[in-house]
């Protein structure tokens, strides 16, 4: 069977740490061409894929894998409803992603505060907005 690399697997190859920053959802088309496969751009959590599609995995939990994989290192933008599921005001019918990430170390970040306050440690997911983040105009600019 044939592979296709991504431009993260390049870099992440070459020994480069390899991030991604976007104001739309970061699993949105554009940005996951940088670290997943798929052949509809709309699956981007678990409960858009359709039946018949086992073995198929979505666009979040492709991004989760290469933070585990070290392929990514940093990730900040929109989309946490494809990362949470639907008793954490997501869309997600399976495991809570953000809950995952936390679990294995990974930091974080939802809020403005929260940006402020990083560490700048190893691995790091930022979901500022449940779909794309909001215009400059629209933006809370609170801390919590």
């Amino acid at each position: 069977a044939a592979t296709v690399e991504s431009i993260a697997d390049w870099g992440a190859q070459s020994g480069k740490e390899v991030g991604i920053v976007s104001t739309a959802r970061i699993t949105h088309a554009t940005p996951a061409a940088m670290y997943s496969h798929s052949p509809l751009r709309d699956w981007e959590a678990d409960s858009n894929l359709p039946s018949g599609s086992e073995g198929c995995e979505d666009i979040a939990s492709q991004l989760l894998k290469s933070f585990e994989t070290g392929k990514i290192k940093l990730a900040l933008g929109g989309g946490r409803r494809a990362f949470r599921s639907k008793a954490n005001g997501g869309v997600r019918q399976g495991e809570d992603l953000v809950e995952r990430f936390k679990k294995t170390g990974g930091t974080y970040l939802e809020t403005t505060g929260d940006l402020q306050e990083w560490d700048y440690s190893d691995r790091v997911l930022g979901l500022f907005g449940q779909s794309h983040m909001d215009y400059e105009v629209d933006r809370n600019t609170e801390q919590g």
